[in-house]
């Protein structure tokens, strides 16, 4: 089968998900609230952006109608290092973020959706530096899910 490409819904639905668990991490440097974690945008100061990328699709489709798809997404870590310990902290709490989010389970709006799994896709990287100090993070997940009709 070749690659189908996802409906936005469905795209929406799991990368909220996402959003959901994000703000459960224990570890957080910072407060939990809505400037601080973001959905497809990210914060003037510290905090983290989750963003849907290019590229989800179906994985198989079944005659009952349901389904298993894949979401890529960017977690999108910004925070303001002072030091190389800071930008090293930095993203090591990025790279520890994305590796509970592979032990998690989620609960989506659409109670036919099932996560099957995340994955983490890429190491973290710098992304950005800017001029006021600021430095964003980035690294990449697959969202996989079972749609059962």
């Amino acid at each position: 089968m070749t690659q189908q490409p996802m409906s936005i819904s469905n795209q929406e639905t799991a990368g909220l998900a996402i959003f959901y668990l994000v703000s459960k991490y224990p570890e957080l440097p910072f407060k939990a609230d809505a400037q601080s974690i973001q959905w497809q945008s990210l914060t003037a100061k510290e905090g983290i952006g989750i963003f849907t990328m290019q590229g989800a699709h179906y994985i198989s489709k079944y005659i009952s109608g349901s389904y298993k798809g894949v979401i890529p997404m960017r977690l999108i870590y910004k925070s303001n290092p002072t030091s190389n310990k800071g930008r090293k902290n930095a993203s090591i709490f990025l790279g520890e973020l994305a590796n509970w989010l592979e032990t998690c389970t989620a609960t989506f709006q659409d109670e036919h959706m099932e996560l099957e799994s995340i994955e983490r896709m890429s190491p973290v990287f710098k992304m950005d530096a800017k001029e006021n100090g600021y430095e964003e993070y980035t690294c990449t997940i697959n969202v996989k899910f079972y749609y059962k009709k």
